[in-house]
């Protein structure tokens, strides 16, 4: 016999005539059951102590509401997430299957990388495998982190597409408003996957005259690298360049190497931004 779910909040009795049968019920050999499955809507008790139960059917509907609800629940999750990125309009429909595949090989190796990262996400969330892209402008790297990003979403993994330009507007906007910064480290952190897009276009001087965004950058990235979580980056420059014209901090390279070292993938092709628009022109 199945197990039977007691609802802890109904009057036990011993009497079964003392329990009034509700509309879509009925009484068969000293037992209630339910007219629509035909399982019991009562349990007897030690000492014949009877109590009501769900059956079957209001099982399996309690079980659909719960579900829901976590689904629910999930989609709110993801909503504030979501608050931190700057994933737009452009891209939240971006995927795998429409991306036009009429690009170079480079490219197209690229893309092929992105899937098959996604397909054993689970294996480089354990292992904290991360991937740095870069590349001239317009060549695709923010568009195939966006797939990238829907495509771990379709799966239910919380990630986050942001720059330090936006992390660095977030945290003096906190500051000016005299209002903590700490949800914004936590989030980026401490979230399985975070998408760092067009790194070396923020406000780094060289020779870390800026030392408040460096540190910014290093404690982010740090905090991940310890708690051995993947992060991709995309930028337009290679990390030496990083290092040489942007004056980014030897320790922060050295982070991001470490955290990227077994996935570093050149994408070498035409702008795409332009021959889009060149296409989209009326002559």
């Amino acid at each position: 016999m199945e197990q039977i779910k007691t609802i802890t909040n109904n009057l036990m009795t011993k009497n079964l005539s003392n329990i009034k049968l509700k509309e879509d019920e009925y009484k068969k050999n000293n037992m209630i059951y339910c007219k629509k499955c035909n399982t019991p809507r009562i349990a007897i008790l030690d000492e014949n102590f009877i109590v009501r139960c769900i059956c079957k059917c209001q099982d399996e509907q309690l079980e659909k509401e719960i579900e829901e609800r976590k689904k629910q629940e999930q989609i709110e999750k993801f909503k504030n997430l979501q608050k931190g990125s700057i994933l737009g309009e452009k891209y939240k429909n971006s995927t795998f299957i429409n991306t036009d595949i009429d690009r170079s090989n480079s490219f197209l190796q690229a893309m092929a990388r992105c899937q098959k990262y996604c397909d054993s996400y689970k294996d480089c969330y354990k292992n904290g495998y991360g991937i740095y892209f870069y590349g001239n402008c317009g060549v695709g790297k923010t568009h195939l982190m966006a797939c990238m990003i829907n495509e771990l979403n379709k799966k239910n993994v919380p990630c986050i597409l942001t720059n330090f330009f936006e992390i660095s507007k977030i945290i003096r906007e906190a500051y000016e408003n005299k209002e903590s910064d700490n949800s914004i480290f936590n989030k980026l952190s401490t979230i399985p996957f975070l998408f760092i897009d067009d790194l070396g276009t923020e406000n780094v001087q060289k020779n870390g005259q800026d030392v408040w965004l460096q540190e910014v950058i290093y404690d982010i990235l740090n905090k991940r690298y310890n708690k051995n979580l993947p992060t991709i980056f995309s930028s337009n420059l290679t990390l030496n360049e990083l290092k040489e014209n942007k004056g980014l901090l030897t320790k922060t390279i050295e982070r991001i190497f470490e955290m990227t070292k077994n996935a570093v993938i050149n994408i070498v092709d035409e702008s795409y931004r332009k021959k889009e628009r060149k296409n989209q022109l009326p002559f």
